[in-house]
């Protein structure tokens, strides 16, 4: 992969990841001040148990592991950990194959339908053909051409309430951003922790 591809590709994933995280904070925002919320996980689930031992144990000052509130900080993977990329496609392609395909307000012509059409057949095939990062980039710049940042912004916002595909009740909104790791995430605010996200 080219710098120019590379570098196109983190643009329009940093603007989308921008518009979505903006479409999604007031779901992640706290309904009470408890730390100990995690009605959306399974109760015996393993995976909470050992998160709830390890923040319990550095956050006891009578732990040897103890971690000072000043040195506090969650770092959340948005590949995996708050963000599935692949549902069933990165995300800012579907909504390109939305746009060229589905949107009524909007005429495609052969360029924009190719591309569109590489990445419905990437996303059947898990394969990913050389050239789509950059055919996406430029073709996608023309899908989206005249929308003003706010127009772009809320385009995104109306693509998240969409259902995702191969999913059963679970919007774009939702798998982007799942309110169950929001509830880690509040948590961890309680007991001082700082989050950060990691495109």
């Amino acid at each position: 992969m080219n710098r120019l591809t590379s570098g196109m590709r983190k643009v329009f994933s940093l603007m989308l990841i921008i518009c979505m995280t903006a479409a999604m904070v007031s779901g992640c925002s706290a309904k009470n001040n408890k730390s100990d919320d995690f009605s959306l996980w399974v109760d015996d689930a393993e995976s909470l148990a050992a998160l709830k031992e390890y923040v319990s144990d550095v956050t006891d000052k009578n732990s040897k592991n103890y971690i000072p509130e000043e040195d506090r900080i969650a770092v959340f993977d948005l590949d995996g950990t708050l963000y599935g990329e692949l549902a069933p496609i990165y995300v800012e392609w579907w909504m390109y194959a939305y746009r060229v395909n589905e949107d009524p307000s909007f005429t495609a012509d052969e360029a924009e339908k190719k591309v569109a059409d590489q990445i419905i057949e990437a996303a059947k095939t898990g394969i990913i053909a050389e050239n789509i990062e950059y055919d996406h980039a430029v073709q996608n710049a023309r899908a989206f051409a005249g929308m003003t940042l706010e127009g772009y912004a809320q385009y995104v916002r109306e693509f998240a309430k969409r259902d995702v595909v191969g999913f059963e009740n679970m919007t774009y909104k939702e798998a982007s951003h799942r309110i169950s790791e929001c509830q880690w995430i509040h948590s961890l605010c309680m007991q001082r922790y700082r989050p950060f996200h990691v495109p």
